[in-house]
């Protein structure tokens, strides 16, 4: 083939019309202007974003940094490959280039350096970005299962004292396995032979590369194949886990085999070992992640059957039998683990663990009765299908950027041409997965990428590769035509195609490949690596102090919490609940129980591990400690355990401003048109609704009266007596999709895991969890339903009073707890398909396991209760504080809080549809509110005038920055329909804060 003149000066008499040579300066200039971009790119971050802060730690859609960067990194890194690619286009169009590429194509050294490169970088990950430390719970478990089956068990006698060694993921009902199916076990079982488990997964990657070459030539040519294989081992999505010891390595290992053997087995005369081996390597794959299996496979085992049928009758019985054979052995395998592990044959070990969990809770020494509801298939959520739409868009966008790393790494695939084979059945396997896993609870962690979604990436690069020959063919066919688009094109080289951009229209789909892998390379894989080795960071931890400490021949008994803390990992949530499984057979040199309080540790280790050292391993202040159990002083472990506590979890005291500032920030919570609106001071047996409503309480064993906040003006209610609560029967005001509600407590035991309130709804079908429930003060939770939860992460039980407001909208899904009148955590994924449903039973002071029933007394709250409010919208910040003022800071006589309030507005923001009608209804009602309702109003909860008395502040108290001097203060007389006891024990009682 003709060759370009070297210099762009001298001619040539056989250079077709328009024909110009390339000068230097226009091949740097596109790569300047990527640079540029690029740089432009990393600027924005660091001036607005604080250098794009990932904040990994989401099983749904990506967090707000990583969205903020994709964002951001769609635009220019987009725009930074689109110069690339016209840099990359000119050099390679210089005489002979890719004619040489070409060349080297076509040599055999590409599939031997991809292996290389498949093994050496996830090792290199595993041993310098990891520290060989897991960075989720099921690592653990895969590799208790694999050192298992070393020793040829399937199953291991539970050793004793089972709540010392109760793990997530793994079953300890007087047999000790993991709840995993056995594949991938199976196939780390050489990597634990030699002592190294953490290298099975990077050769497993290393052996996916031959059949996944194979499989390209196939479906894209030879050429594309080695980009394909370019882009395979640049995936940092790939990379990542195979330095892990997850089990989606393998899986997509024994599925990219099983395509290799498909298509060999559709050739003309396919030879039989290739059915074998497709029906060998899909079992392999369901016996590692059956769905995941089952989503790529199933268009592909039809696509097989349908080209076996169409063999000759003699030649279809001989595939039977032979792709029977290895499918029977690993089906009956599958079969036989199941009966030898959970005494079914058709019971997997996922349930078995199940069942365990709800019986013990996990939680160290208290054992809990088993759930009366049959527990559901793991991780399926049927009862929710309208998840299917929000978790299939966030897989899909999740899997877009995580895959590649490009700024869309699926938008090629648009061009592979569906209609045509084979892009169809790879079509057809990717939508396959999501129709099997339709009911998936949750996309999976974001560590690497989309986990419960990762094996669908398989057709998906097969399409995206497509994508590129496909658009490459259609862009030589248009230039050919004399244009691409509105681009005209330009006469090439004698003997080259037509140019566009200046450079070879063939050259434009394989260079915008590389800028793709280039700019990632640069700009997102690193950054990947880098929120991963802080996530490791944070779990190797433990280890690395035991090391540095000299643990040696020792059981360190783990205090409850996260092994891993999040402080330790942020701005990344890490997944590493519970300490390290053992092994099976107890000979670790280091030992990691569960710590069941200093006595009990002691003699656990005195009884079974005599020649071992004791530890205690806590964490304090984002930092590890590993004290001696021995030596340990009598409450030294616990004063370091709540001094962590209080000093990460507590809400630091706030004290209120100058007089003047207080009133001009005071707003009544009247103002702000409650749907239910209780005092909590009345001595009746009612809890009257003062908000005009009609939605009064039952009190049942409470203690009324009682010293309540200091700026309302009257009582409190006191729980703690068993089952003591207050409900409210028939709730149909509770808010559909937006909500607030606000609650004044003081807990006044530290140990007790309070609940403030609970929502339960029966229906005939719902019996069990809350639809809502506000607990566990110790650590304030906010739980709507069975499976959305929210830590706050605040520790309430310390004896003083707090105002807590949580606000959820479902259209933002945004839910925000503020404690003092100030937010303290904010959660902008929660329960974004939630809807809770009226007229339940709301019970205050308990939680409900079932409507109105089923208490506990260590979730009752002991302590008190004043000023609750339920509000059909969520209040803004400045409405929250101005709350707080109005009750805690206003003590002047003369500020009328009640004076702000204006005539009631209609109820219904998102409960004016069957919610409010059903209430009006209830109350005997009709649908129109209009300004006759003041006059109502005024029936029912007596004049202004009577109002304002019963909201009049207590006298001014003395204001003071410490809480000394606060408690020391003595509070004004309550309001006079409180008996005379009742007044001066309240006169003589000290107030806190």
């Amino acid at each position: 083939m003709a060759r370009e003149p070297r210099s762009s000066v001298s001619g040539a008499s056989d250079r077709p019309p328009g024909y110009t040579p390339l000068r230097p300066l226009q091949l740097l200039t596109p790569i300047l202007a990527a640079a540029l971009a690029m740089v432009a790119f990393e600027a924005l971050g660091a001036l607005l974003f604080d250098g794009w802060v990932w904040e990994l730690g989401s099983i749904q859609a990506p967090k707000r940094g990583m969205r903020i960067f994709m964002y951001f990194w769609t635009v220019f890194g987009a725009v930074a490959a689109c110069f690339l690619t016209v840099g990359y286009a000119r050099v390679a169009s210089l005489g002979g280039v890719l004619e040489r590429l070409g060349r080297s194509a076509r040599s055999r050294v590409w599939v031997p350096v991809a292996m290389l490169v498949a093994l050496a970088i996830p090792t290199l990950l595993r041993v310098l970005v990891l520290d060989s430390a897991p960075i989720t719970d099921d690592e653990s478990a895969y590799q208790f299962m694999a050192e298992l089956l070393a020793l040829g068990k399937l199953t291991i006698a539970s050793p004793p004292g089972p709540e010392f060694f109760d793990r997530t993921f793994m079953v300890n009902d007087g047999h000790l396995y993991a709840q995993y199916f056995l594949g991938w076990p199976a196939l780390m079982v050489p990597g634990v032979l030699l002592g190294a488990p953490g290298l099975a997964n990077p050769v497993y990657l290393a052996l996916t590369v031959p059949p996944l070459h194979a499989v390209l030539r196939r479906v894209v040519g030879d050429g594309w194949a080695k980009l394909g294989l370019l882009a395979f081992v640049s995936s940092p999505m790939y990379l990542v886990s195979a330095s892990t010891l997850m089990s989606h390595t393998s899986c997509f290992f024994a599925l990219t085999w099983m395509l290799y053997f498909g298509f060999r087995a559709r050739d003309e005369g396919g030879p039989l070992w290739a059915h074998a081996g497709f029906t060998l390597m899909f079992s392999v794959a369901f016996f590692i992640r059956p769905t995941s299996a089952l989503g790529v496979g199933l268009p592909f085992l039809w696509w097989w059957f349908r080209g076996a049928l169409r063999e000759p009758v003699r030649r279809v019985l001989v595939i039977a039998v032979v792709s029977a054979l290895p499918a029977m052995l690993l089906g009956g395998a599958f079969l036989g683990v199941n009966k030898a592990q959970n005494g079914s044959y058709t019971k997997v070990a996922y349930q078995a663990e199940l069942e365990y969990r709800q019986v013990r809770k996990y939680k160290p020494k208290r054992f809990s009765k088993s759930s009366k509801r049959k527990p559901l298939v793991y991780n399926m959520r049927f009862r929710s299908p309208g998840r299917w739409y929000k978790s299939k868009i966030g897989s899909l966008l999740r899997l877009n950027y995580a895959l590649l790393g490009w700024p869309s790494s699926l938008l090629m695939a648009i061009f592979a041409g569906f209609r045509r084979s084979p892009a169809g059945l790879l079509l057809a396997s990717f939508l396959s997965y999501y129709v099997v896993h339709f009911f998936i609870a949750d996309i999976g962690v974001d560590t690497f990428g989309p986990v419960h979604f990762f094996e669908q990436s398989l057709p998906a690069l097969l399409l995206v590769m497509l994508g590129f020959k496909r658009a490459g063919e259609w862009i030589v066919a248009r230039a050919e035509a004399g244009h691409v688009g509105p681009w005209p094109t330009t006469a090439g080289a004698p003997g080259q195609p037509p140019r566009l951009f200046g450079a070879r229209v063939d050259a434009l789909m394989g260079a915008l490949l590389l800028a793709f892998v280039t700019i990632s390379a640069v700009a997102y894989t690193p950054r990947r690596v880098g929120a991963v080795q802080t996530i490791a960071a944070a779990t190797a931890q433990p280890f690395a102090v035991a090391r540095e400490q000299g643990v040696h021949n020792a059981v360190v008994f783990v205090t409850s919490g996260k092994f891993a803390a999040n402080c330790a990992s942020e701005p990344h949530r890490n997944y590493v609940y519970w300490r390290p499984n053992n092994d099976p057979l107890l000979r670790r040199d280091v030992l990691w129980l569960n710590h069941q309080g200093l006595a009990d540790d002691r003699a656990f280790l005195a009884e079974h591990f005599p020649e071992r050292d004791g530890y205690i391993m806590s964490w304090h202040s984002c930092e590890v400690q590993i004290l001696p159990l021995e030596g340990l002083p009598p409450g030294e472990l616990e004063r370091q355990l709540r001094s962590k506590r209080d000093k990460a979890y507590s809400v630091p005291e706030r004290v209120c401003p100058g007089e003047e500032d207080s009133r001009v920030l005071a707003r009544s919570p009247l103002e702000d048109r409650p749907v239910a609106y209780w005092r909590f001071g009345d001595e009746e047996g009612r809890e009257r609704d003062i908000s005009g409503n009609g939605w009064d309480g039952e009190h049942l064993g409470t203690q009324r009266g009682l010293l309540g906040i200091a700026g309302d003006g009257d009582g409190a209610t006191g729980f703690g007596r068993k089952h003591s609560r207050v409900r409210v029967a028939n709730f149909d005001a509770m808010p559909i999709e937006n909500l607030s509600i606000e609650i004044w407590f003081k807990q006044t035991s530290p140990h007790s895991k309070g609940t403030l309130l609970s929502y339960a709804v029966d229906d005939g079908t719902f019996d069990g969890a809350n639809e809502l429930a506000i607990g566990d003060t110790t650590d304030l939770q906010i739980m709507f339903g069975a499976r959305e939860k929210h830590r706050a992460k605040l520790n309430l039980a310390t004896a003083l009073w707090y105002q807590v407001v949580i606000t959820w909208e479902r259209e933002s899904s945004e839910l925000n707890v503020y404690v003092n009148g100030q937010l303290e955590t904010r959660d902008g994924e929660f329960a974004p398909d939630f809807e809770l449903r009226p007229g339940g039973m709301l019970v205050f002071g308990q939680d409900q396991d079932k409507v109105d029933g089923g208490f506990q007394s260590q979730q009752q709250l002991r302590g008190r209760i004043d000023e609750v409010a339920v509000y059909d919208y969520a209040l803004s910040e400045g409405q929250v504080d101005g709350h707080w003022h109005a009750l805690r800071c206003v003590r002047d006589p003369d500020a009328r809080l009640d004076g702000m309030i204006g005539p009631r507005r209609s109820r219904g923001r998102a409960n004016r549809g069957k919610a409010g009608a059903k209430a009006r209804a209830r109350r005997g009602e009709d649908g129109d509110e209009d300004e006759d309702e003041d006059e109502d109003e005024s029936e029912e909860t007596g004049s202004a005038a009577d109002r304002a008395k019963s909201l009049k502040p207590l006298k001014p108290l003395k204001s003071s920055k410490s809480s000394k001097s606060s408690k020391s203060s003595k509070p004004a007389t309550s309001k006079s329909s409180e008996s005379p006891s009742t007044s001066a024990a309240k006169t003589s009682a000290k107030q806190l804060p």
